[in-house]
């Protein structure tokens, strides 16, 4: 996983989640050469922003030395650069998440609610100006966890599978953008088609509503 800017950050997640276990991946920091380098590393469901910890469903570690859920940064573990290895601990029996920086275990980082135990948890990395390699399936994971690369059986679900949840249907809109114009209304709408093809999960559903027309139309 790249990103070249420097000033902007960029963040994906894994394609496919566990749902209950103990299970382990490792980022190794290939690239961090630039002053504004900044790499963070943890766990998302698949309702989480990709700006890993700026909202209640991701949970991240960062190069920084602060681990931040919600949008609340605050002091965890040691700082981290280029070369060092970072180990992500999701523990689902007990619902904690850990990490570890070269080998040194930092304990529990965050408690996952207990409205959340139920969700699908993904591998997530949030990049400006870096570059690292994400491990699913390594030598050995620390006692009592499984690679995530070995995770099977009911353990597992697939972003793909979260097209098909019926609970998405009929939700209340997260967000309403106002034109001044039925132009500009259209081509925002056809910019949002556009964006839809690159985020298959969550999905991204927009809807056209302007004036003028009949109603059935909008509808």
């Amino acid at each position: 996983c790249s990103v070249v800017s420097r000033a902007a950050w960029g963040g994906g997640r894994s394609s496919a989640g566990v749902l209950s276990g103990r299970y382990y991946f490792e980022v190794i920091c290939e690239l961090m050469a630039e002053k504004e380098s900044t790499v963070r590393v943890g766990f998302s469901t698949a309702a989480g922003l990709y700006a890993l910890g700026t909202c209640p469903n991701g949970f991240g570690f960062g190069s920084t030395g602060k681990k931040s859920n919600a949008g609340t940064f605050s002091p965890y573990g040691t700082e981290y650069r280029q070369g060092d290895i970072i180990g992500c601990k999701l523990d689902l029996v007990n619902r904690s998440i850990s990490f570890s920086v070269n080998g040194t275990d930092y304990g529990e980082a965050f408690k996952i609610a207990p409205h959340l135990q139920h969700s699908g948890f993904y591998a997530a990395v949030c990049l400006k100006a870096s570059s690292v390699r994400v491990v699913f399936n390594g030598d050995a994971a620390p006692a009592g966890f499984t690679w995530m690369g070995r995770a099977e059986g009911r353990d597992v679900v697939s972003a793909a599978s979260l097209e098909d949840d019926d609970s998405s249907k009929g939700a209340t809109p997260l967000c309403i953008i106002l034109e001044p114009s039925r132009d500009l209304a259209e081509q925002t709408y056809r910019c949002l088609l556009d964006y839809k093809k690159y985020m298959p999960a969550p999905a991204l559903e927009a809807v056209l509503l302007v004036g003028g027309v009949d109603l059935r139309e909008n509808i």
